[in-house]
């Protein structure tokens, strides 16, 4: 066995860990496990610990210390509910603290096959910690991962008008971001309102007062602008091709409604005063 030549507080972890609480007199025998840097990795009693290999000498029978390289591996508690960690790899070692419901711990690669027990590192209020827990209940699936959140704006100018709506953000958890168009119809002198289109210069509408329709979007967020496109009033803003009168919405009774195809069949012509 090797001796610990001076008193010594056995530490979770090798350096500026929160302590075990256990206190080591001068002169007293440990188990070395292994070394770590500049301490060893001692048993003492019922508790595992670090303590400064300057502290402890070691005697023949400890032969050659095993030399731990520690591993960061992220694991999660798998329940809601917390866990109680121990300063060695079973329940016969004094109790080190606990995990709450699906923390994030370091599995730091060192495992007992006997028991199934995990030496794992966590955050406490007295600083980081080593300890081991039943690795039962470690997962490297995150519980409650982080939803990603994608932002899109819709910008409308009126593009010669005037009343445009005001700019809206929409938000959704991929890049397709789903924004509906704003129902508020721009107005402009001798002009039908057709609709919206990505360009100022388009002479085509591809948006429409209430649709929904996919934009994409970014986490920082993304601004689409949309121009009003109008027509000058003509036919009460049909569009004839052929002899089929066509426009995607028409404007009635205050209020945007999707159009039909309607026939051309001639022009009636005015012959008395009615």
């Amino acid at each position: 066995m090797a001796t610990v030549t001076r008193q010594s507080t056995l530490l979770s972890g090798p350096g500026s860990y929160a302590s075990t609480g256990t206190i080591v007199p001068g002169g007293s025998n440990v188990i070395v496990k292994w070394q770590e840097g500049g301490y060893y990795y001692v048993e003492y009693g019922t508790v595992r610990g670090y303590v400064a290999t300057l502290s402890v000498t070691l005697s023949a029978s400890d032969g050659t210390v095993t030399q731990f390289t520690a591993s960061s591996l992220i694991r999660w508690n798998r329940t809601s509910g917390s866990v109680d960690t121990y300063y060695g790899p079973s329940k016969a070692y004094e109790r080190a603290g606990s995990i709450n419901g699906h923390e994030q711990v370091t599995y730091l690669g060192e495992k007992d096959i006997g028991t199934g027990y995990a030496f794992i590192e966590y955050s406490t209020s007295s600083g980081p910690k080593r300890a081991w827990v039943d690795s039962y209940y470690l997962t490297d699936t995150d519980p409650n991962p982080t939803q990603t959140t994608y932002y899109a704006t819709l910008s409308y100018n009126a593009n010669g008008g005037s009343g445009a709506p005001s700019a809206e953000t929409f938000d959704g958890t991929s890049l397709s971001v789903s924004c509906t168009i704003s129902p508020t119809i721009p107005a402009r002198s001798g002009y039908d309102f057709v609709g919206w289109a990505s360009y100022a210069s388009s002479a085509t509408a591809t948006y429409f007062p209430g649709q929904t329709k996919p934009f994409d979007g970014s986490t920082s967020g993304t601004t689409h602008y949309l121009y009003a496109v109008w027509q000058k009033n003509k036919n009460g803003g049909v569009v004839y091709i052929g002899r089929v009168a066509y426009a995607p919405y028409i404007y009635t009774n205050g209020e945007w409604k999707p159009a039909l195809a309607h026939i051309y069949s001639g022009w009636w012509k005015k012959t008395r005063e009615e």
